[in-house]
């Protein structure tokens, strides 16, 4: 496997894992399960800076990146990678797009075949999130980078989810970190920061056109008639 189809298939287990945050979902009571529940209900749109972060089994960082993040229910989002590549990716409900400015490449799938093998395919039903995950209360967990979040654990009921576990940690009013762990040990940190809720964002931040001359590469170039060419 190449290392440009490694960094896809990541980036979409991530992306795969945000839409996380657009399922339903109804839990009991409990600190962390509380603030779930009060995210999911909240119907404003999400907007978020966020640092990101690969470690290995060993917790030896790999990679770090920096961006913003923009989340509208039902099924939306602006994925915005800055630093140190300007990467793009966009679900605009129906399709996922993969913009790699640097490489000049995009990559678009349909939603249900980039999420095949996770839960979130379910994006496009009524299921709510526990019909998938085990959802489990866990607390708050210790040091002070945490500062006092309480966390909750899904851990995906389908063998072929593409990763193990995700956590989300939460304040008294938002998602603060994600940690999302593979199936090769490796964990994906995420810690959101200057979040904000707006009653609604311009639709156009989920809409995707390739600029002209990049490779666009899967269901949109079969749609769009578009080869692999320059």
């Amino acid at each position: 496997m190449t290392s440009l189809n490694m960094m896809t298939k990541a980036l979409l287990r991530v992306a795969a894992a945000v839409l996380l945050l657009v399922l339903p979902v109804a839990v009991q009571a409990g600190a962390g399960l509380e603030r779930l529940d009060g995210f999911f209900k909240n119907n404003l749109a999400v907007l978020a800076d966020f640092q990101q972060t690969l470690v290995d089994e060993n917790n030896r960082e790999l990679k770090q990146m920096h961006g913003t993040l923009i989340l509208q229910r039902p099924g939306k989002f602006r994925w915005d990678y800055a630093v140190p590549h300007r990467q793009l990716i966009i679900a605009d409900g129906k399709k996922f797009w993969l913009y790699d400015a640097d490489l000049e490449q995009v990559t678009v799938r349909a939603m249900d075949a980039t999420l095949g093998a996770t839960p979130a395919v379910l994006l496009s039903g009524d299921l709510p999130l526990q019909e998938s995950f085990v959802i489990t209360e866990l607390g708050v967990r210790g040091g002070e980078e945490w500062q006092g979040l309480e966390w909750v654990g899904l851990t995906p009921k389908a063998d072929d989810a593409g990763f193990i576990r995700v956590w989300l940690g939460f304040d008294e009013k938002e998602l603060r970190a994600m940690e999302l762990t593979d199936n090769f040990g490796q964990t994906t940190l995420i810690r959101f920061s200057n979040v904000r809720r707006e009653a609604s964002v311009d639709a156009t931040l989920f809409t995707f056109s390739p600029p002209p001359g990049v490779d666009v590469i899967g269901d949109g170039a079969l749609d769009r008639g578009v080869t692999r060419n320059k």
